[in-house]
């Protein structure tokens, strides 16, 4: 078989079970290929490293490259080196512009979310709800975000809220910053007792909850 060249751009996290599972995936599917040989650069979600790793790639003439990388105001920066050179991207999870995107269908995942959170809320809470947090990365632009406005928008069918309830915490991708930055919140809503909280994967997730737990509130929460 013909020899193949794949880079791999990715952030190189331990903490991040997603990146963790996809990358370890990838390397035990290439165990069946010999004939690829495998280019992996790690960012530890840096933009002008990312934009280094695609520069180096795109000089070193690989035949693809995985993309998996949070920042989309990066944009076709990030991609251009490849691109210029006719090198394929793929995006993963969070989606570059010239690029063949690999990942889930985000209305979907976020209309799915809703009605669950809207059977629990329907059983528990009596369909009422005093506070929602919103865990985000401001680097991604729209991927994610896409998710999370369709789940808040879907919940509006069954759950009354107001968008003055819902307040949005940026967490970086990072569990100890989702904690840092949902404790406060949480002190401060000391009288809502009804509080859903969203977040994308369980990497946040965690972090928020740990939140609440510390809090002695995990009563008053859903995620």
């Amino acid at each position: 078989m013909k020899p193949i060249k794949l880079g791999l751009i990715h952030p190189g996290d331990a903490s991040d079970s997603f990146n963790v599972s996809f990358r370890s995936g990838l390397i035990s599917m290439l165990e069946h290929y010999p004939n690829i040989t495998l280019y992996e650069r790690s960012t530890l979600h840096d933009t002008p490293t990312a934009i280094a790793h695609a520069n180096e790639l795109a000089k070193l003439d690989v035949d693809i490259v995985i993309l998996n990388h949070l920042d989309q105001r990066a944009g076709y920066t990030l991609v251009k080196p490849l691109t210029l050179r006719k090198i394929p991207v793929i995006s993963v999870e969070v989606e570059f512009p010239m690029t063949y995107y690999l990942g889930v269908d985000n209305e979907l995942s976020g209309r799915f979310a809703a009605k669950e959170a809207a059977n629990w809320i329907h059983d528990h809470w009596n369909q009422k709800l005093d506070k929602v947090l919103v865990g985000l990365d401001q680097r991604v632009t729209s991927t994610h975000r896409q998710r999370i406005d369709t789940a808040l928008n879907t919940l509006r069918q069954w759950v009354q809220y107001h968008q003055d309830q819902v307040l949005y915490i940026d967490t970086r991708m990072n569990t100890e910053v989702a904690y840092k930055n949902t404790y406060p919140v949480l002190e401060r809503w000391h009288n809502a007792h009804k509080i859903l909280m969203i977040a994308i994967g369980d990497t946040i997730a965690r972090g928020m909850m740990d939140a609440a737990r510390d809090l002695n509130r995990q009563d008053d929460v859903i995620i």
